[in-house]
């Protein structure tokens, strides 16, 4: 079977990636591209091999063959540092990487342990998560604890914070799902106006309800591989 050659304008493709957990092959030879300023969502249910995608660009699972293409650089594998430093993003359904234990301002924006060292440090980083959101229309005190949150807002930061330093590619792996109404309209409205700025959203669910009049492409998989 014949794949189209990646386009110019793609900010991301997969060629040919397989990948095995074991005797258990999880990905079997994917061809897969996304552009930027694109919405694109991958169904499918749970085991078809969705979140293994995003492993792979998170750079915690290597495939066993293909290659990634990414902003115009050729990997074999990602490691963790290589995805971050290449702009990719991930907001997990649990919210995973939100400290709970700081305060939503703190998880926004505290990059260092020198924050701690003077007040009008910590105040500055208070102003500014009071402004951000405020400029996504997300209603949470910025000096509220993480663990005193819901699932619903504590998502909602968790894809402020994946945002806040402009990644070229945000990855939703099932975090939609478990959204308020309230909570996804927002979240919804965000993503467009990051589409609309350039950036590319990966949308990784099991309810096509979610993504029906959001995504621009949809691909489907199932079993390790994508169909449509």
């Amino acid at each position: 079977m014949e794949f189209p050659s990646p386009k110019s304008d793609d900010l991301l493709t997969f060629e040919g990636v397989t990948l095995d957990y074991g005797q258990f092959r999880a990905l079997n030879d994917i061809h897969f591209a996304i552009g930027a300023s694109t919405i694109h969502a991958i169904v499918g249910e749970h085991g078809a091999g969705k979140s293994s995608l995003a492993m792979i660009l998170n750079g915690l699972v290597k495939p066993q063959s293909g290659f990634i293409r990414f902003d115009r650089r050729e990997y074999r594998a990602l490691t963790v540092e290589l995805s971050f430093q290449a702009g990719i993003r991930t907001v997990h359904q649990h919210a995973l990487s939100l400290h709970e234990h700081f305060s939503v301002a703190e998880n926004l924006f505290l990059t260092s342990g020198r924050f701690f060292e003077r007040l009008s440090w910590r105040y500055k980083i208070y102003q500014r998560a009071q402004a951000f959101l405020r400029d996504y229309a997300v209603d949470i005190a910025p000096s509220i604890l993480v663990k005193e949150l819901n699932l619903s807002d504590r998502i909602l930061v968790d894809m402020l914070k994946q945002i806040s330093s402009r990644p070229k590619l945000l990855i939703l792996d099932e975090a939609l799902e478990k959204l308020s109404s309230v909570s996804l309209k927002k979240a919804v409205n965000m993503l467009v106006r990051l589409k609309e700025a350039g950036m590319a959203v990966l949308l990784i669910t099991h309810r096509i309800d979610d993504i029906y009049e959001l995504a621009d492409m949809v691909s489907v998989m199932k079993n390790g591989e994508i169909l449509v």
